[in-house]
């Protein structure tokens, strides 16, 4: 699939980044890193990779005019100035390349939020993808940022950022001193669950992924609280899932649940394992993705998805920097928005039967 794509794209004209991303197999904005010989984190492996294979195809950049800033020139003296720092993919696990497409898309749903609520604001918009942190913290100086708004999940950083300038962090709290906007994460889950209670499944499974930070801590024990309180059965086994976890869910005998929740990636890629094993979706397994990226619409069958409200989120979040640029004292805030369920055609109505009694996987997940 992989080679069909590349030679759909190479077919419309010259190479572009885009081809050398897919050809590669990493992130456009790292080849846009690599091949302005920007400093990045990336292996020398990796870099090296890129430039052979811009090379192979015959990539030629566009020639652009390079600015250097001085600071008492900088955009913005007329306002303030707010710096965007996007959280980023990382094309290094196999995937297929539409859901790295999907993700990158995502994020940039945020980055255009922020760009038109900053617009609204009276904010000049500076955006700096993370590449390290000694190259990021000279350019924020460099150019005297008034404001900070941090999506990358760099912890390091964001306490060297709350230190110095006023920030709010989006999707995530990296550090306590700083305003935050995210998504409710409990609801994140209960969303998903409650819809697939309502249309008779009892055997739902909740794929997380083996991460230890807050957020998938916070959806773990949702779902865990969310499944004692129903009465009805938890599968603790996929609440630290790998590739590996989904060919055990798909190939078990006894009690396979009817429905799952996972990240939209993990969730694509199981509607994928389910068909290739015979499956009939979605009357054999009820699906829904979290995080509603892009390649959703065009999965077999179209994914239910949990919306993460990007534009609500950047819009508290400029309220907020408002507010503190005014009156620095100000207490830190952390604001929850309520995620939104988008409907799809990935979930079957089962038949509802009388709730099972209380099973031993209700015993494994602490109850």
């Amino acid at each position: 699939m992989k080679i069909f794509i590349y030679e759909m794209s190479m077919a419309k004209g010259k190479p572009t980044q885009r081809d050398v991303a897919l050809a590669a197999n990493v992130s456009q904005s790292l080849v846009s890193l690599v091949l302005n010989q920007v400093e990045t984190e990336a292996s020398e492996a990796t870099r090296i990779r890129i430039l052979e294979t811009a090379k192979r195809l015959g990539y030629v950049p566009k020639k652009k005019h390079v600015y250097e800033p001085k600071k008492a020139k900088r955009p913005g003296k007329q306002g303030k100035l707010l710096a965007y720092i996007p959280q980023t993919v990382t094309r290094e696990v196999p995937m297929d390349a539409r859901i790295y497409d999907g993700y990158e898309e995502f994020y940039q749903r945020f980055q255009s939020a922020v760009a038109e609520a900053a617009h609204l604001n009276g904010f000049a918009l500076m955006v700096r993808p993370y590449t390290n942190p000694t190259e990021l913290t000279s350019w924020l100086i460099e150019w005297g940022i008034d404001a900070v708004i941090m999506h990358s999940s760099d912890r390091n950083l964001s306490e060297w950022i709350s230190k110095r300038y006023p920030m709010v962090q989006i999707n995530r709290r990296n550090v306590v001193e700083a305003d935050v906007v995210m998504p409710n994460q409990e609801e994140m889950i209960t969303l998903p669950l409650d819809y697939l209670h309502q249309h008779g499944h009892e055997r739902i499974a909740f794929l997380s992924i083996p991460r230890d930070n807050d957020i998938h801590r916070r959806r773990r024990q949702a779902y865990l609280d969310w499944t004692r309180r129903k009465n009805l059965p938890a599968y603790p086994e996929f609440l630290a899932c790998d590739g590996g976890s989904l060919t055990t869910l798909l190939e078990m005998k006894e009690n396979r649940p009817t429905a799952a929740i996972a990240g939209d990636a993990m969730a694509l890629i199981l509607q994928k394992e389910a068909i290739k094993r015979g499956f009939s979706l979605p009357e054999d397994l009820s699906i829904i993705g979290i995080d509603n990226i892009s390649a959703d619409v065009f999965a077999t069958p179209p994914l239910t998805s949990i919306d993460v409200r990007a534009n609500e989120i950047t819009r508290i979040a400029l309220s907020l920097l408002t507010e503190r640029l005014k009156e620095p004292t100000l207490a830190f805030q952390k604001v929850e928005i309520t995620p939104k369920l988008i409907v799809r055609e990935s979930v079957a109505t089962l038949q509802k039967k009388n709730a099972p009694a209380r099973s031993d996987r209700n015993l494994l997940s602490g109850s």
